[in-house]
């Protein structure tokens, strides 16, 4: 391990702060986290109900035109 990632090297680099830098760097990822589930999780439901044609918005089927049949003697 190089001295720049060991904790002597965070240490010497940042001081006693390191630490709260890594606490705030991993609740800012967390909450980014969340935040992006939430979000999707809010909008499928609303999204599957926009793209997902129910019977009335189905399309209705064209009628065939109506023929008479001729009888064949």
């Amino acid at each position: 391990m190089s001295t720049s990632s060991s904790l002597a090297g965070l240490q010497a680099r940042y001081g006693p702060r390191h630490r709260w830098l890594l606490l705030l760097s991993v609740m800012i990822g967390t909450m980014a986290s969340i935040m992006s589930s939430t979000i999707v999780n809010d909008a499928i439901p609303d999204m599957s109900h926009y793209f997902s044609p129910g019977q009335e918005r189905a399309p209705q089927p064209v009628p065939k035109p109506q023929t008479e049949k001729q009888e064949v003697d």
